[in-house]
C-alpha cells in the first residue's frame, strides 16, 4: 500500500477518533433552554457525518482509487510531517476553545486557514482561497449557530 493511501487511512482513523470523543462528550450536554432538542444533536450529527466521510475515504484508499494522489507523491514532502501538523493544529484548536482564549469565529477562521494552507503545501494561490474559506466559514458558522440556531458556542 502506498504512503499516500496509508496517510489517508491514518488521518481518517484519527478524525474518527476525534469525532467519537466529540460524540461521547456531547452526551453529557444539558438540555436546551430555547429548543426541545438541546445543543447535543448538532455536534453529534456533525461528528457522525465526518465519521461517515472518513469511512468513505478509508474504503476508497483500500480499494486503490488514489492513483492521482500517487502521481503527486513524488513531489510531496514527508506525509508524517503533514499528519503531525494536522494533529497539532487540531489539538491546539480544541485547547484554545476549552480555555476560551480566543473567540469561536476568530479561532475557527485561523484554524481553517492554517489547516487548508498546510494541506495545500502553503502555495500562495491556495492560501488566498484558504483565507476566504476560513473567514467565511469561521464567522459564518458562528453567526449561524448563535443567531439562527441559538446555540451557545465555546469561547463566543
Amino acid at each position: 500500500m502506498s504512503r499516500v493511501r496509508q496517510f489517508e487511512i491514518g488521518a481518517s482513523l484519527f478524525m474518527i477518533l476525534v469525532c467519537a470523543i466529540f460524540i461521547y462528550e456531547s452526551l453529557g450536554l444539558p438540555p436546551g433552554s430555547f429548543e426541545p432538542l438541546g445543543s447535543a444533536p448538532v455536534p453529534q450529527a456533525t461528528a457522525g457525518l465526518i465519521i461517515l466521510l472518513c469511512v468513505i475515504v478509508i474504503v476508497s484508499a483500500i480499494r486503490g482509487r488514489a492513483e492521482a494522489a500517487e502521481a503527486e507523491q513524488d513531489e510531496a514532502p514527508d506525509d508524517r510531517v503533514s499528519a503531525l501538523l494536522l494533529a497539532a493544529g487540531t489539538l491546539l484548536y480544541v485547547v484554545f476553545l476549552q480555555y476560551r482564549w480566543v473567540g469561536f469565529g476568530t479561532l475557527t477562521a485561523i484554524y481553517l486557514f492554517g489547516i487548508i494552507s498546510a494541506l495545500e503545501r502553503f502555495r500562495p494561490k491556495a492560501m488566498i482561497g484558504a483565507a476566504v474559506v476560513g473567514l467565511v466559514f469561521g464567522y459564518g458558522i458562528q453567526y449561524l449557530f448563535t443567531q439562527v440556531f441559538v446555540v451557545d458556542l465555546p469561547a463566543s
